[in-house]
């Protein structure tokens, strides 16, 4: 008999939700090799997953499936709409502007959601919108990925190590989005090398190790 799923579900949600993310004896394999599953995983809308994991332990994996990005080798992976990876430098064209790439994505999304202004306040990113994209530094472009899944809407935010180049307060700010994010309504899945760097509140704390999905003790 296989395990129930992990499921995630809002703090705020007083009914059980259809899950915006699925994941059911999802599996992938490299050149013959399993690195992560099976997984099963529900996400209900408005729900905050944070994933713990060592390098290599399948955190940017997940994500990819998760966003469908990455098909999986078996198994089921369904989403409820639209899912974005949120990576430095993700959503965005090296060549435009801080203000074209989320005027692009506020405009073309399918559910508009923070306006372009606002996200950029919230994520701390200070610099000019007529900045060229190319020329940010790392933490910058973490702060635009954030900003651009704000205005976006997405059903699913799979956000990626979102620390990993940012200070006190670019973290602070990360927090604010991922809550934000939950807030209108969208499922996040949060991965981290070490959850105390991220002191971002949650419905679910899982922990990947060897490829599976675990709730830490």
């Amino acid at each position: 008999m296989n395990p129930a799923p992990q499921t995630a579900s809002s703090r705020d949600s007083v009914a059980p939700a259809a899950a915006t993310l699925s994941l059911r004896a999802v599996t992938r394999s490299f050149a013959g090799r399993l690195v992560i599953g099976p997984i099963d995983l529900d996400l209900e809308p408005g729900a905050v997953c944070l994933v713990e994991g060592a390098n290599g332990a399948g955190k940017t994996t997940l994500l990819r499936l998760a966003a469908h990005l990455l098909a999986p080798s078996s198994g089921r992976c369904r989403n409820a709409g639209l899912a974005v990876y949120v990576r430095p430098g993700a959503g965005a064209r090296g060549e435009q502007s801080v203000g074209q790439a989320l005027d692009w994505a506020y405009r073309t999304a399918a559910r508009r959601g923070m306006p372009p202004d606002d996200a950029l306040d919230l994520v701390g990113l200070t610099v000019p919108t007529a900045s060229v994209v190319a020329a940010l530094s790392a933490g910058q472009h973490t702060r635009l990925a954030m900003a651009i899944a704000l205005v976006t809407g997405p059903a699913l935010a799979c956000v990626d190590e979102p620390t990993a180049h940012l200070d006190g307060p670019g973290c602070a700010g990360v927090v604010q989005a991922v809550a934000a994010l939950a807030a209108a309504g969208s499922a996040v899945l949060v991965a981290t090398p070490v959850p105390d760097t991220l002191d971002c509140p949650a419905d679910a704390y899982l922990r990947l190790r060897h490829g599976l999905l675990e709730v830490p003790p």
